[in-house]
């Protein structure tokens, strides 16, 4: 009786891991690709992020009945080699809708590339370049505050408004398991066309003690180009910064500073180096 039960138990738990509500054809092969968990959603507007009226987000699916779903697990066969290579899995809160997606690129089975997104605002992006299990660069993307700009469209002085996104990379550059370079950009959007990328910071742990100990500042002028840059280092790894290196538009440094004693004090200053000085 208990291993009747048991077995029964196991059918059942079976049965509901691979039972779909949709199994889908997409390239009309005769065999299924797309497979889907999804209800019936009457009140789907709630999550019409861009408010047309039409389930065109990636979270709904609309039957050949024309009923719309709410999509909750999602899997595909992108390539159609009979294994599954894309998971989908969809959270909903109030009007927003969150997603993970996780694609396996070099058909191993597992994952090595993830997309997050709120509503369908990529957010983050992780990658495993050598497919080992850990991800080796994740991007994260954070929206700032749109600006407006005066400019002549088709000879007509108009206001122009430009989206812009910080983008933070994450990398670990010597395989120990732990992010050792950090760079930050500013991505700026007329729409949806990217017009011009910024990089704005850059941070490093030279000797993987888990502290940065290289910093990297850039700023702009009005114009928006770039005015200059200051790096900063931390050479004897104490925590503090002893080093500053001041550079110009083109890249050319202009000044070196030095604090020796790590009292926080500017000890030696060297305009227009000639050769930089090494600590």
């Amino acid at each position: 009786m208990k291993k009747s039960l048991i077995l029964i138990l196991m059918t059942v738990s079976t049965f509901c891991i691979n039972a779909w509500d949709f199994e889908l054809d997409t390239n009309k092969d005769g065999k299924p690709d797309r497979f889907i968990n999804a209800e019936a959603d009457k009140k789907w507007e709630i999550n019409d992020i861009n408010r047309n009226k039409i389930p065109d987000e990636s979270c709904f699916y609309v039957s050949d009945k024309k009923i719309i779903y709410r999509i909750y697990n999602e899997e595909q066969d992108y390539d159609h080699d009979g294994k599954t290579d894309i998971w989908i899995e969809y959270e909903y809160q109030k009007a927003n809708y969150y997603s993970i997606i996780r694609i396996d690129t070099n058909k191993d089975g597992k994952p090595d590339f993830v997309t997050y997104k709120k509503n369908d605002f990529v957010t983050k992006k992780e990658y495993d370049l050598d497919g080992d299990g850990f991800f080796e660069s994740v991007e994260e993307f954070t929206k700032l505050d749109k600006y407006v700009r005066k400019e002549f469209v088709r000879d007509k002085l108009t206001n122009v408004v430009y989206d812009v996104i910080e983008v933070k990379k994450s990398e670990d550059n010597d395989g120990d398991g732990k992010f050792d370079a950090w760079f930050w950009k500013e991505e700026h959007y007329n729409g949806k066309q990217l017009v011009a990328e910024k990089p704005t910071r850059e941070e490093f742990d030279k000797n993987g003690d888990g502290k940065v100990d290289i910093w990297m500042e850039v700023t702009y002028g009005p114009d928006g180009h770039m005015k200059s840059v200051v790096t900063k280092y931390d050479t004897n790894f104490d925590g503090k910064v002893d080093e500053w290196r001041y550079a110009n538009q083109r890249g050319e440094v202009i000044r070196q500073e030095f604090d020796f004693n790590g009292d926080g004090r500017i000890d030696k200053v060297v305009n227009n180096p000639k050769e930089l000085i090494a600590r």
